[in-house]
Order: structure tokens, then C-alpha cells, then sequence
């Protein structure tokens, strides 16, 4: 599970507007791209026609990262918003934190060849399902009212999406990226019913226990 600041979630309940979620869907996209780099890099550093179930399976991970990115984009792009991509500020610095402040304080990605290590402390923690089998630690018990998830997050959306109603949706789907995946996962944004459709896609993996 991805967890976030829970003030990120109340700012989108509060949200009186459609340009009030323009900020946090750019934070969405931003937080979706800066998990790529760090998966692409452990790919990459496995040694070509060895560990092929491995560099698959985070492949598949990546190919996720891309189609969520994508369809906050085109939720923003529906909603007659911008998504900023092509400036200095959305490059990710690594090492460093998450957008959001995911994962907490002290919670840094950098970029590093595979290793057991990397799985285990950084990929394990991003892939988290939001529902794992418990355990009960007192730590954890303590840590947990200070966060929402991701899956939280795309709720909170999907629920304000639904409040502003079927008005906001201002730009249809020739200004929205819907190749590469196939119509059943990426398909044009154009009213409560598809942005719902399409937010709980990249919601569902918090109860999904994708580690790689």
C-alpha cells in the first residue's frame, strides 16, 4: 500500500470546484512517472536472457505506472485541466522523497540495480496491498491514523468527481491520450460514469498484492 499525507485526501473532499483537484491530479501524475525510473533502472541492470520471470514481472509493473500516470492525465484534460509534463519541476530527483510525502517520512527512492535489498525495502513497501495479512505490531498501530492510501486518495476523487456531476467534463476525447493500452483499460474520459470507470484502475492495486 501507498501510504500518503492524509491532508491530501481531505484537501480533495474540500475541493468546491473542478480547478480545485487540478493540483492534486498533477501530483497524481507526478507521483505515478517517479516510480518508473527507479523500476526501468533495476530492469535494465538484470543480466539480459537471465532472470527473465523477474524483468518481466517489473516490466508489467511499469507498463501499470504508465496507464495510471495516463489516465489521471486524461481525467485532468476532461475536466479542463493541464497536466504539466514538460517542465523542469516534474523531473524527479533521486534519491529522495515521493510526491505526496508517499510512504512517509524518511521514505526515499533513489536509483539502483536490482537487488534483494531494493526489493524488499523500497518496491515491497510501493507495492504493498492495502489490505495485507495483518500483523500486529504496536508501531504500526501508532502510524497508520497519520496516513490515508493511494487507493484513499482515487476514492476521494472518484467521490468529488461524482458530487460536480457530469457538468465539468469540458474537453472531449481528441485532446486525450488513448493508445498503447487497448480500449477496455484506456478509453476516453467524458462524464461521472468513465472517470469513475477509469479511477478505479489504478485504486484497485491497493488490494492487489503485487510485489514484485
Amino acid at each position: 500500500m501507498i501510504r500518503l499525507d492524509r491532508k491530501v485526501v481531505e484537501a480533495v473532499r474540500a475541493a468546491r470546484k473542478p480547478e480545485d483537484l487540478y493540483p492534486w491530479l498533477q501530483n497524481a501524475i507526478e507521483l505515478e512517472h517517479s516510480t518508473i525510473p527507479p523500476y526501468l533502472t533495476a530492469m535494465f541492470s538484470l543480466k539480459p536472457g537471465a532472470n527473465t520471470e523477474i524483468a518481466q514481472l517489473i516490466r508489467s509493473i511499469v507498463q501499470e505506472e504508465m496507464l495510471h500516470m495516463t489516465i489521471v492525465g486524461n481525467i485532468m484534460i476532461a475536466i479542463g485541466g493541464h497536466p504539466a509534463i514538460n517542465v523542469p519541476r516534474f523531473i524527479p530527483k533521486y534519491p529522495g522523497p515521493l510526491p505526496m510525502s508517499i510512504g512517509g517520512q524518511g521514505f526515499t527512492v533513489g536509483i539502483e540495480a536490482f537487488s534483494k535489498t531494493l526489493v524488499e525495502n523500497i518496491f515491497m513497501k510501493i507495492e504493498e496491498p492495502e489490505h495485507p495479512i495483518p500483523v500486529k505490531t504496536l508501531a504500526l498501530e501508532v502510524a497508520v491514523p497519520d496516513f490515508a492510501t493511494i487507493g484513499q486518495f482515487y476514492e476521494a476523487l472518484k467521490d468529488k468527481i461524482a458530487e460536480f456531476g457530469n457538468s465539468i467534463f469540458k474537453v472531449g476525447p481528441d485532446h486525450q491520450v488513448l493508445d498503447w493500452f487497448g480500449p477496455a483499460r484506456l478509453f476516453p474520459i467524458t462524464n461521472c460514469a468513465s472517470a469513475s470507470r477509469a479511477v478505479a484502475l489504478p485504486s484497485r492495486r491497493d488490494n492487489e498484492s503485487g510485489s514484485p
